[in-house]
């Protein structure tokens, strides 16, 4: 039995995985077109934060590196995610903030104040700064609106 061959060419970037907004991961442009049956946003909500991170590494860790194999057998968590945090958005525009340990030498070459670029993953915010500071060396302030 011969295995349907994937014929997206990879995406790769030498510089970062934080992309500027330009990139778009195919695979991950692919599967989210996937009609799919959503599931109960809390279940949803719930099985994302789960303390034991299996859902989130296994899922980010696939955005990040644009697995297409990964993506497609979560697309129906993937996509129902998608429509959770959607439908339970704000319709103002808000801060929410991201902090992360990064070496001081890729800050200076990647990042500078007012920089827009996609994180190509879902990932944890607080609204609270302080909450997350605890997380990391650097804060990423990120103003979300109902568009994003």
């Amino acid at each position: 039995m011969s295995k349907p061959r994937h014929n997206l060419e990879k995406f790769s970037c030498t510089t970062s995985r934080f992309l500027l907004l330009t990139f778009r991961r195919p695979c991950y442009r692919q599967i989210i077109t996937t009609n799919t049956i959503c599931d109960p946003e809390k279940e949803v909500f719930s099985k994302w934060s789960d303390e034991d991170g299996g859902c989130y590494n296994m899922i980010s860790t696939a955005l990040l590196n644009d697995d297409y194999q990964v993506l497609k057998n979560h697309v129906q968590f993937i996509n129902s995610l998608r429509m959770a945090i959607k439908n339970n958005n704000e319709n103002e525009s808000f801060k929410v903030y991201r902090e992360l340990t990064l070496d001081p030498e890729d800050v200076k070459q990647e990042y500078k104040v007012g920089l827009q670029f996609l994180w190509p993953t879902f990932t944890f915010t607080s609204r609270n700064k302080d909450v997350a500071h605890h997380f990391g060396d650097y804060t990423f302030e990120i103003d979300a609106s109902k568009n994003d």
